[in-house]
């Protein structure tokens, strides 16, 4: 359990450097853009949709780091009237149910990551597989928090 908890806290380390990049990126290029329309009525087609990537890839990634620290959206107004047992069972219970959706959203995600590899980026021309990555890439990652998040549960 120790090596896990060891992996997971370099992962968490990667994901907040990947995201720190990300946003860095995403607010380069829409700083770039607002400058260019209203000095030169024009921009490159491409800043806004790589910044849209981004965005995708900041949502799904972001959302790893949520379940890492607990900030995720969550009803704790049931598990405070609760004590003991009945509070770690309704929470590990809860786990189970976030960790089976994530598992569908997980195999929808690389469906459709999948699925898209005949189709092309309309302005930059590669396949819209590599920016659709980031959902199954953040939905893994959200999986393993969950599960970290269960072993360090379990050990309290």
């Amino acid at each position: 359990m120790q090596l896990y908890l060891n992996f997971m806290d370099k992962v968490t380390l990667l994901t907040k450097y990947l995201l720190v990049l990300i946003v860095t990126l995403m607010t380069f290029l829409v700083f770039i853009q607002v400058p260019g329309r209203y000095l030169f009525n024009s921009t490159p087609a491409y800043l806004s949709e790589i910044a849209t990537y981004c965005l995708i890839w900041t949502a799904f990634i972001g959302s790893s780091l949520a379940f890492t620290y607990k900030k995720h959206v969550s009803l704790t107004l049931f598990i405070k009237k609760l004590k003991g047992k009945k509070a770690k069972f309704t929470i590990f219970m809860s786990n189970i149910f976030v960790l089976g959706f994530l598992v569908i959203l997980l195999l929808s995600t690389i469906t459709f990551a999948v699925s898209s590899w005949e189709q092309m980026s309309a302005t930059l021309g590669f396949r819209i597989t590599w920016p659709a990555l980031g959902a199954p890439l953040g939905t893994l990652l959200m999986i393993m928090q969950v599960v970290r998040n269960m072993i360090d549960q379990r050990g309290s």
